[in-house]
């Protein structure tokens, strides 16, 4: 199925019901790809679908008959809160092609979603106010903990950052900031910034009642949450930190032979993790 098809299915289009010129998501995801969508007619006549679908549903919506909906598996891995009414659809029609490919969502802690927009969307966001953010990524395994990294250049700034984050993306309860040698996809990095360059006691802020995400099981209203922002840069004198840093093992390790580990893995491929 094309992506574009998809994303525009669950965007904001205005619909502009009972005007003479109703807006068509088709359409729009048409100009979005540069490219009509092919289409034909459902089963009913009523409905253009893409033409490439892999199974179409047909059917009708009671506005005035709900019923119980849920509880289902959410991200964070508990049960999500059941919905005492929800609208409820009777189908009439399934078309499909041979051998459809079935699209599901198993929700659970670790998500399926391709979430590169979102770090995308992160991204532009911080660095519009900030320059200095290099990169941005919410671990799937983590839900609720956000990692950042900044190319610093003033005291005091990984806070800002943090604290931007923080007060306007509701699943970030947790915020980590990092330098920008640190691989934030990298859990494994980010673990070492935090045990290497974070002081626990000045490089930390808390707040209270913050925005939060409303499937948090923790969050005793499911609107609000208290949230910690982490400062796991190097910390200069100014931030209480030592007058300097020694360097990284590894950078004196490289600089003296850059290609020793080239060397090894060549003479033992396979044997050893050059990580």
């Amino acid at each position: 199925q094309d992506p574009i098809t998809w994303m525009v299915s669950s965007s904001r289009i205005p619909s502009r019901l009972g005007k003479k010129d109703p807006i068509d998501e088709l359409a729009v995801a048409g100009g979005l790809r540069g490219k009509a969508i092919e289409v034909v007619k459902t089963e009913s006549g009523v409905f253009d679908v893409p033409a490439h679908s892999e199974i179409v549903i047909e059917g009708t919506v009671d506005i005035y008959n709900m019923e119980e909906e849920g509880p289902y598996h959410e991200m964070y891995g508990y049960m999500g809160i059941k919905k005492e009414k929800n609208y409820v659809m009777t189908v009439d029609t399934v078309t499909h092609r041979n051998d459809p490919w079935v699209m599901n969502s198993f929700t659970g802690v670790v998500t399926e979603y391709i979430t590169a927009p979102q770090r995308a969307e992160n991204i532009y966001r911080l660095q519009k106010q900030f320059p200095q953010v290099v990169d941005y990524d919410s671990p799937h395994d983590s839900q609720g903990i956000v990692y950042i990294s900044i190319k610093k250049d003033e005291p005091g700034q990984a806070f800002k950052v943090a604290h931007n984050s923080a007060m306007f993306n509701p699943l970030a309860r947790v915020t980590v900031v990092v330098d920008d040698d640190i691989d934030v996809l990298d859990s494994t990095a980010v673990r070492f910034a935090i045990g290497s360059r974070w002081q626990p006691a000045t490089a930390t802020k808390m707040f209270e009642n913050r925005m939060a995400f409303p499937l948090d099981p923790a969050s005793p209203d499911r609107k609000t949450s208290s949230k910690v922002i982490i400062d796991a840069t190097r910390q200069w004198p100014e931030e209480g930190g030592p007058p300097f840093y020694q360097e990284l093992n590894r950078t004196v390790f490289e600089r003296a032979e850059p290609d020793a580990m080239a060397r090894v893995m060549q003479r033992w491929p396979g044997k050893l993790n050059p990580g």
